[in-house]
């Protein structure tokens, strides 16, 4: 939609000390529908192209950042990944604003930015369709106001500012979701289709066979938008697992609201599914994982009820931070488990 594009340009070519880990990758596991765009002007008018100059700025931009963090950053994993791409998002909505750019101009600028720091396609995809909805979240605000300031003082060639850079980075890895990360804390996830038997005896296996479908869509939809990864199909629902624990509960919020959504349009077949999460150490092998961590998130699951969100106390410790709904619930006596375990229902509504 930009017209040709100018020569590409990957600036980890002169920054190789700090080039993305090939072992670390952004992509989901799982494939994402067609992400539209959810902007006033989603084509760029004639004479409107992004000129080279206005790509330049970015560029120029986006070196003297690397050239800051060039030393702080070890390992650009996936979680520090994002938080860059929020950063530069916040510099391109200011850069835009000074330069008058459409809306579609500006994703464009975003693509090309986050791009050149090798995150996948898909997943730029992903980052641009909720760009706006991160930029009005208050846990996303110290990077994308802080790529904001630091754009105003590049446009008028004020350089100390970006000495904050570091520290700026230190403070989005201690958050408790890079802490996690750092920690080797994974969050598992079930989900459970509800009366699963009885569905199959009242609609045979070809109706059970549509709402298991209806289900797995909606699930990997948003595994794939919260960085989830798929880990096998159960049979009557779904083990995921999470690097990031809010991604994990933004998963599940997201989860509940678009079978709410399903089943409004389909009031003969709806899907009933229960979500139980829990965060700890979790011994992976082969593609699975396996541990308490792992059969305690699967006996909340169990003790979910119908449209409900069940967390243990380690997710929520983990999420405290951030606006989600999050209210006791139990105690629940668990096989497995000596004593009985607390648990907190998350709200799934608008």
């Amino acid at each position: 939609p930009t017209g040709p594009a100018p020569e590409t340009v990957n600036v980890f070519d002169q920054h190789d000390d700090i080039r993305p880990d090939p072992a670390v990758s952004t992509e989901p596991e799982t494939s994402s529908p067609p992400v539209e765009l959810k902007s006033g002007n989603n084509t760029v008018e004639p004479g409107k192209q992004l000129s080279d100059d206005n790509r330049k700025t970015m560029l120029r931009f986006l070196e003297r950042c690397l050239t800051e963090l060039a030393d702080d950053i070890e390992r650009l994993d996936q979680y520090t990944v994002f938080g860059i791409n929020l950063f530069l998002g916040g510099a391109v909505d200011r850069l835009s604003e000074n330069l008058n750019l459409t809306a579609m101009q500006k994703f464009v600028l975003i693509r090309e930015s986050i791009g050149a720091l090798g995150t996948p396609p898909e997943m730029i995809d992903v980052f641009c369709a909720k760009f706006d909805e991160y930029n009005s979240e208050r846990k996303y605000r110290l990077m994308t106001d802080t790529g904001r300031r630091l754009m105003d003082m590049h446009l008028n060639d004020e350089t100390d500012g970006f000495r904050e850079l570091s520290d700026m980075m230190r403070r989005w890895r201690r958050s408790d979701a890079a802490a996690a990360q750092a920690q080797g804390i994974v969050v598992i996830m079930f989900t459970d289709l509800v009366g699963s038997t009885q569905m199959t005896h009242d609609r045979g296996d070809f109706g059970a066979q549509e709402i298991v479908r209806a289900h797995n869509a909606i699930v990997r939809t948003a595994l794939a938008e919260h960085h989830g990864e798929e880990v096998k199909h159960t049979g009557d629902g779904i083990m995921a697992s999470f690097a990031n624990p809010t991604g994990s509960v933004g998963a599940a919020i997201r989860i509940q609201r678009d079978l709410a959504a399903h089943n409004r349009l389909n009031p003969d077949n709806p899907v009933q599914v229960r979500i139980g999460l829990n965060a700890g150490d979790a011994v992976r092998e082969e593609d699975d994982f396996f541990g308490q961590t792992v059969q305690l998130a699967a006996r909340i699951c169990d003790k979910a009820g119908s449209g409900q969100i069940l967390i243990t106390g380690s997710v929520r410790d983990l999420c405290k931070d951030h606006a989600f709904d999050m209210r006791e619930s139990g105690p629940f006596e668990l096989k497995g488990i000596d004593r009985p375990v607390i648990a907190f229902t998350v709200s799934s509504t608008e």
